[in-house]
């Protein structure tokens, strides 16, 4: 500790202080701000995959009550029981295939 007669005199400090502490402020509510449009962006994208996901959905839905129909037109109607067998059983395979392709991926990924 300082004798009183060697005190330092630190009031000329105090606007370099001042201004250190309101940059700082000011960078961390900038921060903030991106931070939050960050989220706003992300919001977006989840609304927007969302969207593509629903309509993806009915797609697939509309695609395979379409290839049943065919198949069970082609065994009860037309009297094809090998083609509308064969029709499923390829379908099948390719959901099969499409399955083990993305969790082949996930696991070469992940």
């Amino acid at each position: 500790m300082l004798p009183k007669d060697h005190q330092i005199d630190l009031s000329a400090l105090i606007p370099l202080g001042l201004q250190l502490i309101e940059s700082s402020s000011k960078q961390a509510q900038a921060q903030i701000d991106l931070k939050y449009e960050e989220i706003e962006i992300q919001k977006q994208n989840l609304n927007i995959n969302k969207s593509v996901f629903r309509h993806n959905y009915w797609l697939l839905v509309f695609i395979s009550i379409s290839v049943v129909l065919l198949a069970a037109g082609l065994i009860f109607v037309k009297d094809e029981i090998s083609s509308g067998i064969s029709i499923l059983s390829h379908v099948g395979a390719v959901v099969v295939g499409l399955i083990a392709g993305m969790g082949w991926d996930k696991i070469r990924k992940g």
